[in-house]
């Protein structure tokens, strides 16, 4: 076998191992994607639990007597915080998710390009 031909095995073989390394990970990323789906998932039950709650009370303030609508307004401001703020969060959390997965994709096409190269 020439020098050549050898490098070039070389070469492949060791191209070949980073592939399956690739391949490794990617899997490992589809696992931890569904994970994160469960969890994604159950913190949406939660939001459309709070949600629930929140019209709820909202109809009780629209409802509420003068009397008690000081009262009503703080218990109201206490549901839409406890709403909000874990809202958000998820809100972050998705975007950031989506933003790696735009990046994980463009990386993917250039690993396919250099695929193609060989």
């Amino acid at each position: 076998m020439s020098t050549r031909e050898e490098y070039t095995a070389k070469i492949k073989l060791q191209l070949d191992e980073f592939n399956t390394k690739i391949d490794e990970l990617q899997a490992r990323t589809k696992e931890t994607k569904a994970e994160a789906l469960v969890k994604y998932e159950a913190e949406m039950a939660k939001l459309r639990q709070q949600s629930d709650l929140a019209v709820a009370k909202l109809e009780e303030l629209k409802a509420a007597g003068e009397d008690s609508w000081e009262k009503m307004v703080a218990e109201m401001e206490k549901i839409r915080d406890a709403f909000i703020h874990p809202f958000i969060q998820l809100l972050q959390v998705a975007n950031q998710v989506d933003l790696r997965q735009v990046g994980s994709s463009h990386r993917r096409g250039r690993m396919e390009n250099l695929a193609n190269v060989r």
